[in-house]
C-alpha cells in the first residue's frame, strides 16, 4: 500500500491510500481542484479514487467531500449522522453516492474497519485500512484513545496519529482557558505526549513508519512535535521514521 497526506491542519484536511487496484481519500476539507493537483503532484489522479471516507463533519474535513462527489461521481462512505450533517454543510450531491458504515466494509482490495473516537462531533470515526496483509491505522481528532481502539490497532505496519498541541503552548497560548480546555479535554485533541503514549503501547514488529498530523499553528510547531515524538519513541527502544503531515505542503508518499 501506499500514504500521502495532501495537507493536515484546521486549514484542511485530506489523505490518500493506494493498495493494489483501489484508492481511497480519508476526508477532504480542500478545494477540488486542489485536491486534484495534489494527487497529480505525487503521481496520483483524481480517478484513482474509488471512495471518499469521512471521519467527521468539521469543515476542515469536508468542504471539498460535495464537490467531488458532484463532479467525479466519487462514492462517499460515512456513518447516518455524520453523512446527515456533511450534506447540510456542503450541499447535497446523488444519494445513489451516499454509504453508510458502521460495520466493516471493502473498497476493491481495502477492508476498511470504522471505530469511534472521542471527539466534539455528531459520530467520529477513526479508521484501520487492511490489504495484502499490510495494517494503516488513521487516528485524528480525538481526545482519548479507548481500549478498543490499542487492541484494533495493536501492530500496524503504518499510523497516521494526530499531534495537535503542546501542553506548554497551549497554556501559554492566545486561547481561552474554556477553549484550551476543549482542545486538551475528552472531546478534544492528542497532546504531542498523548500521541507519543499511544505509539509506544500499540507499535509493534511490523511498524514500519509513523505519520503525525492535524499540528496546531498556536498551540504547537511541526518541529517540536516531531523532535517530542522521535524522542519518546526512542527512550522506548523504537527506531522508527517519524513523517509530518503539514497544514502547509504535501508530504512524501510512504511504501509499506
Amino acid at each position: 500500500m501506499k500514504f500521502f497526506s495532501l495537507q493536515s491542519g484546521s486549514n484542511g484536511n485530506s489523505h490518500f491510500i493506494k493498495s493494489n487496484n483501489a484508492g481511497i481519500l480519508i476526508d477532504c476539507g480542500l478545494s477540488g481542484a486542489k485536491t486534484k493537483r495534489l494527487l497529480e503532484e505525487s503521481g496520483f489522479s483524481i480517478e484513482d479514487v474509488d471512495g471518499l471516507i469521512v471521519t467527521h463533519e468539521h469543515i476542515d474535513h469536508i468542504s471539498g467531500v460535495g464537490v467531488l462527489a458532484r463532479m467525479f461521481r466519487i462514492p462517499v462512505y460515512a456513518n447516518r449522522e455524520t453523512m446527515f450533517v456533511t450534506i447540510n454543510k456542503v450541499n447535497s450531491f446523488d444519494a445513489s453516492l451516499m454509504h453508510f458504515i458502521y460495520e466493516p466494509f471493502t473498497i476493491g482490495d481495502m477492508k476498511i474497519t470504522p471505530f469511534p473516537v472521542s471527539h466534539d462531533a455528531v459520530d467520529p470515526f477513526g479508521y484501520l485500512v487492511e490489504s495484502d496483509g499490510k495494517k494503516i491505522s488513521f487516528v485524528t481528532d480525538t481526545g482519548m484513545i479507548s481500549d478498543y481502539v490499542y487492541e484494533l490497532t495493536e501492530n500496524s505496519d503504518l499510523y497516521f496519529v494526530e499531534s495537535n498541541f503542546d501542553p506548554i503552548m497551549l497554556k501559554n497560548g492566545p486561547y481561552t482557558k474554556d477553549l484550551q480546555m476543549r482542545v486538551a479535554g475528552e472531546f478534544g485533541h492528542l497532546s504531542n505526549f498523548e500521541c507519543a503514549h499511544y505509539l509506544i503501547n500499540s507499535m509493534g514488529n511490523r511498524t514500519k513508519a509513523v505519520m503525525i498530523g492535524h499540528i496546531s499553528y498556536q498551540n504547537n510547531n511541526e518541529i517540536l512535535a516531531k523532535l517530542t515524538v522521535e524522542n519518546i519513541l526512542a527512550e522506548n527502544g523504537f527506531d522508527v521514521p517519524v513523517y509530518v503531515s503539514s497544514r502547509f505542503n504535501k508530504s512524501e508518499v510512504i511504501s509499506i
